[in-house]
């Protein structure tokens, strides 16, 4: 449909009204199960970011023991929770166009459950992520409304060829997988230009295709979920103490949700919220 066309109804009595755009990429969301935003980074900011995301991968596999190590435990082209090691990666997860739309999903309260660096390298076929998953895997539910939200911010271009992610539309409303033959007329293979979030709703079926170029594909993961959903990795205990003085980064960390691990901690807890 041309964006001059009026559109017209008959018959309707309700309508929405999208008062900017966070609420425009909410219905879009909403309806396919994805969306693409700008985040506002400049070009010094994500070449700076590659270099930072190549780094640390380095500091990963020495301290997993090595590359062979890496790959024995499905963990190779993987960076975990960068944002522990770097607070560059804490203001990726924090930025004010992402999180406007977050918060639009998922409402007041939403914590970051994971952030990791993603890294494709050409011709690695068979990886982990080219697998059809969810990003809350092994659920076969639906919900009427959003509880977990997936954005990734691309690094590099995100085209069919380099393996950029590929999506089945509308499968957050589909508890089981669809039939082969309605993926393979239905799966769409996003494109993105470096410093563009794809944000997606995590109930989704998606996978990322093979890199068929000589250049890595690099993005940096982040989902953000309803409080209840426990984090990949504790943020609080990793990141020991920082950021908690900070009433907003507390909650999206997770210091708000840590469990207390007797009755006196439940008493000290109730008594810090009063």
């Amino acid at each position: 449909m041309r964006n001059d066309t009026p559109v017209t109804t008959y018959g309707v009595k309700e309508h929405r009204n999208a008062r900017d755009a966070a609420d425009l990429h909410k219905e879009e969301l909403e309806l396919r199960g994805f969306t693409t935003i700008d985040s506002g980074l400049g070009e010094d900011e994500i070449v700076s970011l590659k270099g930072r995301l190549e780094r640390l991968h380095e500091k990963q596999i020495e301290l997993a023991g090595g590359v062979g190590s890496m790959d024995r435990i499905g963990e190779a082209n993987t960076v975990r929770a960068p944002l522990v090691y770097d607070d560059t990666f804490l203001k990726v997860a924090t930025n004010p166009v992402l999180l406007a739309l977050v918060g639009r999903m998922l409402g007041d309260f939403y914590l970051l459950m994971q952030q990791n660096g993603i890294l494709v390298q050409p011709d690695l076929a068979g990886h982990r992520q080219a697998s059809f998953h969810r990003d809350l895997p092994y659920q076969h539910f639906v919900c009427t409304r959003p509880i977990a939200v997936n954005a990734l911010l691309c690094l590099d271009t995100f085209t069919e060829e380099n393996g950029g992610t590929i999506v089945i539309p509308g499968s957050h409303r589909m508890e089981a997988f669809p039939s082969e033959s309605t993926v393979r007329r239905m799966a769409q293979s996003l494109n993105a230009t470096p410093g563009q979030f794809l944000v997606v709703d995590c109930m989704v079926y998606h996978c990322a295709g093979t890199n068929r170029t000589s250049s890595p594909r690099r993005a940096i993961n982040n989902v953000y979920t309803l409080p209840f959903v426990r984090q990949q990795i504790s943020l609080p205990d990793a990141l020991r103490g920082r950021h908690s003085s900070d009433p907003t980064l507390r909650r999206l960390l997770g210091y708000d949700t840590v469990a207390p691990t007797s009755v006196e901690g439940w008493y000290a807890q109730r008594k810090s919220r009063t």
